[in-house]
């Protein structure tokens, strides 16, 4: 009897256990089993896998184009501050007349003179590279006059002027004379740099919103299988109930575990919609646009070495390249103001020749020269101490600049050990997940270990170069443009 009543109570056992089976199955969302046509929200959903993102979102975003067009004007201001040791030239010409009438008393007529005069020229100026300056003219003025009663007159001029200026202690050097265009070519460097990061700041966007949406399609998928679970669970209690093997206020906390399942969902659905409209935004598409996502499928773990990490990030980073900038110009702001200090002797010399042409008079030819130098000492007063306070200045500069370098340094070496770890520590997680029974709770470990591995890129400043961002470096072209 005892026997027999073990296997009936085995038997019934079984049966709820098949029966929850079944349950399950019937309320569990089928995924790849299901037959059918797709519905017309599926059937017109737009594939896209990661890259595809980030290429549309680059193709249509305002922010970049934006910066691209900012570009022009960085890169024309380098383009005239290179232009300080070109030579200028300018030329000039204008024609003019003038007359006059004298009247005599008690003479009948009057005396009548007219004259006609052109002149023009070319002047050109060059600075040099170690302060120097030089300047040449060449200048022709033509005359033609005529008198009531006399004689036209003509007469012409040619002058040529050359002049040179060269300090030989304050203002002299490379180094002090280029000093606007070595600020200028590291301001260009700079904004190239933050062009690639406005370029970057996109991708990095579409990454965390394209990588969100995937998550939040999956964490929908859990919790309605979790739902599916709750709801099969009640039915077998019910069961069960009905076949007197389990009281039935045990109902009561099955029922509360399905509402909270069922309002979880609800939220995991909203949050969806909201994750969708996240993703639209920053692809710049329609609000009624339906994607579907490729999840990634390249998973290869990556152990990133501290020291190349390190190597990386000095070499590619904004702000360490930025601080690294202000402490060299910062050296040459001192150097300047150390010359400054100095007398001012300057050599000068200059040539000047005319040679001027007479219809009624001998032709003439003159030229003249002239050479020295020029002393000025500021002994005492304002000047001499405005000359030390910018000292003072570019010494106090100087020191800030190295410190803020030192700060930035640290900073980065302290950070990147956090970004380091945080990559080890989310791979740690990836292959605890594997371990899970749902493949949704897998994918969504790596995609917490790709969004490390993302975050890493961003620090390095290496973005564009992981995502293949291809963009004309020459002429700082867009990408998709």
């Amino acid at each position: 009897m005892i026997r027999l009543g073990l296997r009936g109570w085995l038997g019934q056992r079984i049966s709820c256990l098949l029966l929850s089976g079944i349950l399950v199955l019937f309320f569990c969302p089928a995924q790849g089993m299901a037959g059918g046509k797709p519905n017309k929200t599926e059937a017109d959903a737009m594939e896209m896998n990661i890259a595809e993102a980030i290429a549309v979102a680059l193709r249509s975003n305002r922010d970049v184009k934006r910066a691209y067009i900012t570009r022009v004007l960085d890169k024309f201001s380098l383009r005239v501050a290179e232009a300080e040791f070109d030579p200028d030239f300018n030329l000039t010409s204008g024609p003019s007349a003038s007359g006059s009438r004298t009247r005599t008393e008690g003479e009948q007529g009057s005396a009548d003179s007219i004259s006609y005069s052109h002149s023009s020229g070319i002047h050109m100026d060059k600075n040099f590279e170690y302060g120097g300056n030089m300047r040449f003219s060449w200048n022709r003025t033509d005359n033609l006059g005529n008198t009531s009663g006399g004689k036209e007159t003509y007469s012409g001029s040619n002058t040529w002027t050359a002049s040179f200026t060269q300090p030989l202690l304050k203002g002299f050097g490379k180094e002090v004379a280029t000093y606007s265009l070595v600020s200028a070519r590291l301001a260009e460097q700079e904004n190239f740099l933050a062009l690639r990061d406005n370029i970057a700041a996109v991708v990095n966007s579409t990454i965390s919103a394209f990588r969100s949406y995937a998550q939040a399609i999956r964490q929908v998928e859990i919790s309605k299988a979790s739902v599916a679970r709750s709801r099969a669970n009640l039915e077998t209690n019910k069961l069960l109930i009905a076949m007197g093997r389990l009281a039935a206020n045990e109902l009561i906390q099955n029922e509360s575990d399905l509402a909270n399942q069922e309002l979880s969902y609800e939220n995991t659905l909203n949050s969806l919609d909201s994750y969708r409209i996240a993703l639209l935004k920053v692809l710049n598409l329609d609000r009624d646009t339906r994607i579907k996502v490729i999840e990634e499928t390249d998973f290869s773990p990556v152990h990133p070495d501290m020291e190349t990490c390190l190597e990386i990030a000095f070499r590619n980073r904004l702000d360490y390249l930025s601080a690294r900038h202000d402490v060299r110009l910062a050296e040459i702001g001192l150097a300047v103001a150390e010359n400054n200090m100095q007398w001012q002797l300057d050599f000068t010399g200059d040539y000047t020749f005319t040679d001027t042409n007479n219809r009624d008079a001998a032709n003439t030819d003159d030229g003249t020269w002239s050479a020295g130098l020029a002393l000025n000492v500021p002994i005492h007063g304002t000047s001499r101490l405005s000359l030390e306070q910018a000292l003072l200045s570019a010494r106090a500069t100087l020191t800030r600049a190295r410190l803020s370098l030192a700060d930035t340094e640290r900073d980065i070496r302290l950070d990147l050990k956090d970004a380091v770890r945080e990559v080890e520590t989310r791979l740690k997680q990836v292959g605890m997940a594997v371990r899970a029974r749902e493949l949704s709770e897998q994918q969504l470990a790596k995609v917490d270990y790709l969004n490390a591995l993302t975050s890493l890129d961003n620090f390095l400043a290496t973005t564009t170069d992981t995502w293949k961002v291809d963009y004309n470096k020459e002429n700082d072209q867009w990408p998709g443009k």
